[in-house]
């Protein structure tokens, strides 16, 4: 595999991963929002198909934004070789231990995750609750934009990976991460709780899905910490 495209493959598997555990617990209530309308047996029937596509171009769009603003920290380290090793140094082994604290090793490690919708005032908060109240045609839309941009460790943990890229490879680092979590929500808008009896809520599976991402994560920051060290 060419090492460019080494770090796009992780973060596209690293994403498949939380898509099946952390991303069901997090954001489940915001694609039941608006899925369609369940079945006797828990699982969704696809009758508005386009409400799934609005969602994730919203959320995926947010994502890509994020990317390219995490590049552009990025290309102003690139003006000067030494400080990009360095940068990309640091980012590998905040990456490492970032992995370490979500698989449960070092629980420290892991990033907090503030409640958006909890109580107490904000912007943010009071637009996000308007979009999942919204009856228009696009709140799936609105919703996924608002999903994007949550704060959500697994997003920031993948976005550090931009601050050693240009701005475009930022962006298309984020889409490889948000794509990586659209099988994981996508099954469960269609399917619910009824997929695999239950499988995707389990928690003895969304802890190991959860692990496989953490190893991705790893992994991802060692060549990280490769690629910056063999430059200094």
């Amino acid at each position: 595999m060419n090492a460019a495209l080494l770090p796009y493959f992780l973060t596209l598997g690293m994403g498949l991963a939380s898509g099946f555990s952390h991303c069901i617990g997090m954001c489940g209530i915001f694609v039941v929002s608006y899925a369609g309308v369940p079945n006797t047996d828990g699982s969704r029937q696809l009758i508005h198909p386009e409400r799934h596509i609005l969602f994730h171009a919203g959320r995926l769009t947010a994502l890509a934004v994020l990317g390219l603003a995490g590049g552009v920290i990025g290309a102003l380290a690139h003006r000067w070789a030494v400080g990009q090793a360095v940068l990309s140094v640091t980012v590998g082994i905040v990456m490492l231990g970032l992995a370490l604290g979500l698989a449960g090793v070092v629980p420290v490690f892991r990033l907090p995750e503030p409640d958006i919708l909890g109580a107490g005032g904000g912007r943010g908060r009071r637009l996000f609750r308007k979009a999942l109240q919204s009856q228009s045609l696009l709140k799936p839309l609105w919703v996924g934009v608002f999903v994007g941009f949550l704060p959500c460790g697994l997003t920031y943990n993948a976005l550090q990976a931009t601050f050693t890229m240009q701005p475009l490879s930022g962006a298309l680092l984020m889409l490889c991460f948000g794509l990586g979590t659209v099988p994981g929500l996508l099954a469960l808008a269609l399917f619910g709780n009824a997929l695999f009896g239950g499988l995707l809520t389990r928690l003895p599976f969304r802890i190991a899905m959860t692990r496989v991402a953490a190893i991705f994560m790893a992994v991802l920051g060692a060549s990280f910490v490769w690629r910056g060290w063999t430059s200094l």
